[in-house]
């Protein structure tokens, strides 16, 4: 797997830059709903506010305040109370002002409240909306690249190279045995000719199939190589992008 090792790194490389620059707008994101959210609530507590002021009681509101007016301008002998100069401070008089301050108070909390739901529905739910299928989708990416990376690490890397290679060096330490045995038993004129002839035969065998294996392990490298570089890099490159537009990613130290 150690031939593997500086393009597995530069991949992960890549994928920790694309995941970083996710999760990098999505507390951008959040920070922005945080903001409208304060601004609903603050809106909201203005309009309640305010609709507390056009609810407030007292003398002067409602139908009793002509009444009130115009019998306190007969008693006094002043006539009718909108023919009076000082009608802004005959009793009940004022409260025509206070009224029509009041129901400015009123309209002011119904835009308000207005405002506040309008920000609520318009901005902060399609956010959390647009948020929540950007983790689903996020989510379904880092697990579907996992599976990738895993399937390299064991299936291509641990099975195949690992295999290959550790059968190539089994086959190389048996080859050298057979070597060794025939070089010392080759000039000993104790041992039979037919021993030897057995030696040499295992010797050749075990050559030959320390060239098989060695043409495995490198058939087993390439294989890899090309799997990583090809399906491997195409389908990560493919989950990348999905994330975040090729145009928007910043980019990395190496390509």
């Amino acid at each position: 797997m150690g031939v593997l090792q500086p393009q597995l790194q530069q991949i992960y490389a890549d994928f920790e830059v694309v995941r970083t620059f996710y999760y990098q707008r999505k507390k951008e994101i959040e920070e922005v709903i945080q903001i409208l959210q304060e601004r609903v609530e603050a809106e909201r507590a203005y309009s309640a506010r305010l609709s507390k002021v056009g609810l407030h009681g007292g003398i002067g509101t409602g139908s009793n305040s002509s009444l009130l007016v115009g019998k306190y301008a007969a008693a006094m002998g002043v006539g009718s109370a909108s023919a009076n100069p000082l009608k802004g401070i005959v009793l009940g008089r004022l409260g025509e002002e206070v009224q029509a301050f009041k129901q400015d108070c009123q309209a002011k909390a119904k835009q308000a409240e207005e405002l506040a739901n309008n920000v609520q529905s318009d901005c902060i739910d399609m956010l959390k909306t647009m948020l929540q299928k950007e983790e689903e989708r996020a989510w379904s990416v880092f697990m579907e690249a996992k599976l990738l990376i895993t399937r390299l690490e064991d299936e291509i890397g641990n099975r195949q190279v690992k295999g290959a290679a550790a059968a190539y060096w089994r086959a190389a330490r048996d080859a050298e045995d057979a070597l060794t045995k025939h070089r010392q038993c080759k000039f000993a004129l104790e041992i039979p000719i037919t021993i030897k002839k057995n030696v040499y035969d295992h010797m050749i065998v075990t050559l030959k199939h320390l060239k098989e294996k060695e043409s495995a392990y490198k058939e087993a490298v390439d294989n890899a190589n090309a799997f990583m570089l090809g399906e491997f890099r195409v389908t990560l490159d493919r989950l990348i992008h999905s994330l975040v537009p090729p145009a928007s990613l910043p980019s990395s130290s190496t390509s």
